[in-house]
């Protein structure tokens, strides 16, 4: 079993670096937390987010020894194709419509970078081809991907593994472009069919107590029960014993965050209307990943890493703690 209550301090001590300041509540203006992860032009993460992110999953690849896999696409410069901040824009929507709900899309200037969790390096591959073929056939001018794809070695520093992808994009480019070049050999074998992953423990932290006491308890039960969809995927590794687990987690969190929307709205919340949107983002990933499931097509990495990633870290830790001096303003009038 590994217990992550070290993976949760992590995301308190990335928060409040982040925030340039102490761990008290924020007072940044609306808005501001996206900004400092999101690349304003294309929508998808930026830089300091994807250091953060994978920071985050190359411990946690450590630990369960699950592979995790990098890719680092480039637009190549095609006569007639859009370029510019233009053909950014479209090659984005294109690829965040054919990568994984568990994957991450990130744009570091004129490349992006995919993230993808628990996928071996021959996976990767497939699905660096399945990204190539995407944008070379979509109706963007003529315009065509080089990939380069390497895996994570556990040990090597971020700017080691990012390095190599980029190895592997130039190559692509210095060989006519519109192809994958894999560096590096695979770090980890593809294991036999129904081997599960290693135990991953959340422990609960005082940290993610608003004061409400219907919000407090119902967080408190979203990770009882993705501590046991996890242990689930250790123990039985089974498609339908899985998407039982992630049915009951998916109903419970749907219903969740309407109520959590109405205390919110109560509160006087001022960025509802966005944590609404990011309510629906999540359920939508959690259904996408229900889909797959059954269909053979999701790794049991890669549901470890959303969850632990997207839903824990991304959403409680972070997304969730912006509307705590809302809610405790709104508790301390009712007793007032």
């Amino acid at each position: 079993m590994v217990v992550l209550a070290w993976l949760l301090g992590f995301f308190s001590g990335r928060r409040c670096q982040r925030a340039g300041g102490g761990c008290g509540p924020s007072t940044s203006a609306p808005g501001a937390s996206e900004v400092a992860g999101t690349d304003p032009l294309t929508g998808v993460w930026n830089c300091q987010r994807f250091e953060e992110g994978a920071a985050v999953l190359m411990a946690l690849a450590v630990r369960t020894r699950d592979p995790l896999t990098l890719l680092r696409l480039e637009l190549d410069r095609t006569p007639g194709s859009l370029g510019g901040a233009e053909g950014l824009v479209a090659v984005a929507g294109v690829l965040r419509s054919r990568i994984r709900a568990s994957d991450t899309l990130t744009r570091c200037g004129q490349a992006f970078l995919v993230l993808a969790p628990g996928t071996y390096l021959s996976g990767a591959k497939a699905l660096a081809q399945k990204l190539r073929a995407a944008i070379s056939t979509a109706a963007l001018s003529g315009q065509t991907l080089s990939i380069g794809v390497t895996e994570y070695r556990p040990g090597e520093t971020l700017a080691e593994w990012t390095a190599r992808a980029e190895q592997g994009s130039r190559e692509a480019v210095q060989s006519g472009g519109n192809r994958v070049v894999s560096v590096g050999d695979a770090v980890l074998p593809q294991p036999a069919p129904g081997k599960g992953s290693a135990m991953v423990e959340l422990k609960w932290d005082r940290g993610l107590e608003c004061g409400e006491a219907v919000l407090d308890g119902q967080h408190h039960e979203l990770f009882a029960m993705v501590n046991t969809l996890l242990a689930t995927v250790a123990a039985f590794p089974e498609a339908q014993e899985v998407g039982y687990r992630l049915q009951l987690l998916q109903e419970y969190t749907v219903r969740h965050f309407a109520e959590e929307e109405e205390i919110l709205a109560r509160a006087g919340y001022p960025r509802l209307e966005l944590h609404r949107g990011m309510h629906r983002l999540l359920t939508g990933r959690l259904g996408q990943l229900r889909t797959a499931l059954p269909e053979g097509k999701l790794q049991m990495g890669q549901l470890v890493g959303f969850l632990l990633v997207e839903f824990i870290r991304d959403h409680f830790f972070l997304e969730d703690r912006e509307f705590f001096p809302w809610v405790q303003g709104r508790i301390r009038g009712d007793q007032g």
